[in-house]
């Protein structure tokens, strides 16, 4: 009889030992699922917070640029007529607030094929790409300046800002947009 007790006692010691293992491993299988999950979703925020970030900074400076050129002078406020406008340390094409000068309009706009990246630089906008235009109400372009954007999709995030101005005694609209390549 003793044998029996004895073997019973083995059997119940064997059977609590194995299910000890098995919730042992399954526990920490949904405590390491758990934490690759957290794990996955706190980098999820952190890129989306990097994200949110750069548009932010990105829409300021688009205000930045557009209110600059349709408000400002310039520095010097005669940069147009410099040897070298690319020399400027501040761009604007305002001949007083709202109103534009013909000349500087001319000068920024051919600054775009020869010193892009120094001009952009000075606007403040060194690590994104930028794109102004000048348009009339019914929607034509009529001059522009910069990088078009390819797309607007999430892989090249826009911001943009506008501006009424005169120009040549006519009602213009001036865009700026700041876009970049986060993704790639």
């Amino acid at each position: 009889m003793s044998t029996i007790l004895n073997s019973k006692k083995s059997k119940g010691k064997k059977s609590r030992g194995q299910v000890l293992t098995i919730d042992l491993v399954l526990s920490l299988t949904v405590f390491l699922a758990a934490f690759f999950i957290l794990f996955y979703l706190w980098q999820m925020a952190q890129k989306v917070s990097v994200l949110n970030t750069h548009e932010l900074e990105m829409s300021k400076l688009a205000v930045s640029v557009a209110h600059s050129l349709v408000f400002a002078q310039g520095q010097p406020s005669n940069w147009h007529a410099m040897a070298n406008p690319a020399d400027a340390s501040s761009f604007g094409l305002a001949w007083r607030s709202n109103v534009l000068q013909q000349e500087k309009v001319d000068a920024f706009i051919a600054l775009n094929a020869t010193n892009y990246t120094s001009t952009k630089e000075r606007l403040g906008a060194g690590r994104y790409e930028l794109y102004i235009f000048v348009q009339d109400l019914a929607g034509a372009n009529i001059y522009e300046f910069g990088i078009k954007p390819p797309d607007s999709s999430r892989i090249h995030p826009i911001q943009v800002a506008q501006r009424f101005a005169i120009l040549n005694n006519e009602p213009i609209i001036v865009q700026a947009e700041v876009w970049s390549n986060i993704y790639s």
